[in-house]
């Protein structure tokens, strides 16, 4: 397998018609640039060609995110002359977000490439909307320093940090559970100090019933973090079904609580991080189950998904960081979420909203700060190419509403917009919302009163805005 790949200087017309090309399974010749051997046999078990040089007549490239770092510029004139896409394996993530800020068009989870490569530039699947419908992205963070949590008394983020060390050291292949007691319902009925109390009950009970099979418990503040150096599926779910039925027994508003548990182990990932990832995201999938419990083995296709739109994310943050604004696709996503919600949408469609307005500025991640400062060089390019650049980035996850929107988000609704010129209802009602919320938070952002905001919006309504979203928007933002 080659580790770098040499590109000779590209022939490509002005309009990019080589990267633009629509790609079929069938018949795909792919340059296969740090893909693990397994990726290798799903691929050619799909009749997709596999080749190790771009002469060989690749027609796209994927670049999977275990590459060595150092060597992650190589792929830079691959973009010029074949669609590249990310295979990103679990904990990948960023190393994904800094190869679309290299020139990646498309990002794909680990197991799932000949599927994308099927659905690249179709919009045949939507499994970014379901993800983004059914979760957020968690956010693992925490730096405490002491060992021990004030409350419960046990381990603390920086005690798990070394203790995962220490089994790491000796040999031991951690498994990991996270576990949310179900607490969050209960806050408004029994107040803080009430709060505080059952949670060190329940905490300390779900701690002798995780220590009595060997497993070591950790206090994260709103969450547990159970750790073993040896825990079979069977275990695991047993110890998980015994927590929620524990868990069951506690009705301190007069309904029982509900713990949810997800865990990984180390057969998918070698590092706290990574595994702890997984074991979140099994977690998401067990708070929307009836089980209330969910393996990361058995969850695959959600796995997928959520690498996927965690990557997505990242390489949005990616380019908030650049932005003046500072969390600008955050805001613009709240914002749009708030506003479809008004318009009536049903929950999908209100997921197809947000997922657009979050992913709305993707398209200038491989301008980096140029995108935001008028003098630069690549300016202009930035402006007139993001919106096509980031519908194409969605498009094989998202699908076709989802990349519309984006595509659509500098059309007007009196016409004069970009780049089609289309007018009113021709304009996706995704854009048309993105749009309000926009116009909503550059006033807000000037620091004008809410009167004075129902105006200058009321001012737009009809020229620029669609009038029935501003009257949607102002009922729910003032």
């Amino acid at each position: 397998m080659a580790d770098d790949v040499a590109v000779a200087d590209p022939e490509v017309d002005a309009d990019n018609e080589v990267a633009e090309q629509d790609i079929s399974l069938a018949g795909t010749v792919a340059l296969a640039l740090w893909l693990p051997t397994p990726a290798r046999r799903r691929l050619i078990d799909a009749d997709v060609d596999i080749v190790d040089d771009v002469e060989d007549g690749a027609t796209v490239a994927l670049v999977s995110t275990r590459g060595p770092a150092a060597r992650r510029g190589s792929i830079k004139p691959l973009v010029e002359r074949l669609p590249v896409v990310v295979v990103c394996h679990p904990g990948g993530e960023q190393a994904a977000v800094e190869l679309m800020s290299l020139g990646a068009c498309v990002v794909v989870a680990e197991g799932s490439e000949a599927g994308a490569l099927a659905n690249l530039d179709q919009g045949g699947a939507t499994h970014l909307v379901d993800a983004y419908l059914r979760t957020e992205v968690a956010d693992s963070g925490g730096s405490a320093q002491a060992t021990f949590d004030a409350v419960t008394g046990l381990g603390s983020e920086r005690r798990l940090e070394l203790r995962f060390s220490e089994m790491v050291e000796s040999g031991v292949e951690p498994w990991i559970g996270i576990l949310d007691l179900g607490l969050a319902e209960s806050l408004g009925a029994i107040g803080a100090g009430g709060s505080t109390l059952l949670r060190r009950r329940l905490a300390l009970a779900a701690a002798a019933a995780a220590g009595s099979r060997g497993v070591e418990t950790f206090d994260l503040g709103g969450r547990l973090l159970l750790m073993a150096g040896d825990m079979s599926e069977e275990m695991a779910r047993s110890l998980a079904r015994q927590i929620v039925q524990l868990g069951g027994s506690f009705r301190p508003a007069g309904r029982p609580l509900a713990p949810a548990m997800g865990w990984a182990g180390p057969n998918i990932g070698d590092d706290l991080g990574t595994i702890r990832v997984l074991a979140e995201r099994a977690l998401m999938i067990a708070l929307g189950s009836e089980e209330r419990m969910s393996s990361a083995f058995d969850s695959s296709a959600d796995a997928a998904a959520a690498i996927e739109l965690a990557a997505a994310c990242g390489v949005a943050d990616s380019v908030d960081g650049f932005d003046p604004r500072g969390e600008h696709s955050r805001t613009i996503a709240g914002l749009a979420v708030k506003i479809a919600a008004a318009v009536g949408l049903e929950a999908r469609e209100v997921a197809e909203v947000g997922l657009a307005a979050r992913l709305h500025s993707v398209g200038k991640v491989t301008f980096g700060a140029d995108a935001f400062e008028s003098d630069a060089e690549r300016y202009g390019e930035a402006q007139t190419s993001h919106a096509e650049r980031g519908a194409r980035f969605v498009r094989t996850g998202a699908g076709p509403e989802v990349a519309s929107a984006i595509l659509s988000q500098y059309e007007v609704w009196d016409g004069s917009g970009k780049p089609d010129g289309v007018s009113g209802e021709e304009i996706p009602l995704s854009a048309r919302i993105i749009a309000v919320a926009h116009a909503y938070d550059e006033l807000s952002r000037e620091n004008q009163d809410a009167a004075s905001i129902r105006a200058a919006l009321g001012e737009r309504a009809g020229s620029s805005l669609d009038p029935d979203i501003v009257k949607a928007a102002l009922a729910v933002l003032q």
